[in-house]
């Protein structure tokens, strides 16, 4: 018998808890999870499926595939998961060129040594002022942040008056790092300097283009293949069964992407009809070569 099964538990009524399911799960360390096979080690392509429930009580490996189908794959709550309050914010004051510190508006708890973006707040063509830094020290209240490197640009953080109408300009700041992380391999053989076209890059959409490589001078690896995340099934839900659902929070999604490749997209809800029960929230995606997240003949 495999699987995952909802068992009952009868203990003294007295110490009885509403929020405890006890469940048969499958552990990732134990040979019994895989048929009595050694378990799966690095570079391999991992497949969990007929309804298993299996927990990783072990290291990360890193894998070329994990395929999870019509089954559950659980983490260690204490290696991987935190609550994160919030996972951006504005900034509270004008960042000037040359500071080392920025201040927000709302409280943080965002450790240091985590990866950070300050959006540009200049015009559309000032796309490349956008910039990482890392934390290097949080004040008690979580509102003033230290970084690792002085600000090259300036980022506004003002309320703006224009007659009757008051506006609020200010750079949003988002965290970048979560403890879930997918990416793409970034290959030594790709990993060639690419340095920033000397004419710019215009991102307009009908703006003619003088480059592939170097817009900005910041991508990893110049072939340009990143890793992706596709939820695709069959739209026929006439029985009110979603076929296909997908559930990210809390992840860092990175070097991801196929450039120049139609549908190789980081995150692809792909022709799915009703995905209600989906979401993507409070995630990162960065150093992506073709867009961010696509949503195709799904709702």
């Amino acid at each position: 018998m495999s699987g995952t099964f909802l068992a009952n538990v009868i203990i003294n009524a007295d110490n009885a808890v509403d929020s405890v399911i006890f469940q048969y799960i499958d552990l990732w360390s134990s040979p019994w999870a895989w048929g009595g096979d050694t378990p799966p080690e690095a570079d391999t392509i991992v497949s969990i499926q007929d309804g298993k429930t299996v927990y990783f009580d072990t290291i990360t490996l890193i894998l070329n595939a994990v395929i999870i189908d019509n089954s559950s794959l659980i983490f260690d709550d204490n290696q991987d998961h935190k609550p994160v309050t919030q996972t951006w914010t504005y900034l509270d004051t004008t960042a000037s060129s040359g500071s080392s510190k920025i201040v927000l508006r709302q409280s943080v708890n965002w450790p240091v040594g985590n990866t950070i973006v300050i959006a540009t707040t200049d015009d559309y063509l000032s796309q490349g002022q956008s910039e990482i830094r890392k934390i290097t020290a949080i004040s008690n209240d979580g509102r003033t942040l230290a970084l690792d490197f002085p600000l090259a640009y300036t980022h506004l953080g003002v309320t703006q008056h224009v007659g009757s109408t008051v506006g609020e300009v200010r750079a949003e700041v988002g965290l970048l790092s979560h403890n879930i992380i997918f990416q793409g391999a970034v290959l030594e053989t790709w990993n060639s300097l690419i340095v920033a076209y000397p004419t710019g890059f215009n991102p307009g959409e009908f703006a003619v283009q003088a480059c592939f490589l170097g817009r900005y001078g910041e991508e990893i690896g110049s072939d340009q293949f990143g890793a992706i995340i596709m939820a695709s099934a069959s739209m026929d839900s006439s029985n009110g069964i979603q076929r296909a659902i997908l559930r990210l929070s809390n992840m860092e999604i990175y070097n991801v992407d196929q450039a120049f490749h139609l549908g190789r997209y980081p995150v692809r809800f792909h022709m799915n009809g009703n995905m209600n029960s989906s979401y993507i929230k409070s995630s990162s995606v960065h150093q992506a070569f073709n867009r961010a997240i696509n949503i195709h003949a799904s709702h």
